[in-house]
């Protein structure tokens, strides 16, 4: 998984109203956090970031899965995407 992957998930859609609310997660900086040991130990560090790095690879690739269904799931129902508001001018005052 590269630096390069996103995604995005919308959540908050209120249909009560007309303003939608919007919340992007992208997956980034989940990206980077498990490829960013990966350097460190390629370039030889023994520290702490040895035994985190496994744990933190699984867990940004569950999170970035997550983030891939969650997106996929707002496509199929339709709410990816916000519809545009159509607003109709509202008649002059006598």
């Amino acid at each position: 998984m590269g630096c390069g992957a996103s995604c995005c998930y919308v959540v908050g859609v209120d249909p009560s109203t007309t303003v939608r609310r919007f919340v992007l997660a992208f997956s980034f900086g989940a990206s980077a956090v498990a490829v960013g040991p990966l350097h460190l130990i390629e370039r030889g560090d023994a520290g702490v970031v040895t035994i985190l790095a496994p744990s933190l690879f699984i867990g940004a690739n569950l999170f970035v899965g997550w983030l891939v269904i969650k997106t996929l799931a707002r496509l199929f129902q339709g709410q990816l995407i916000a519809r545009p508001v159509i607003t109709r001018p509202r008649p002059a005052a006598p």
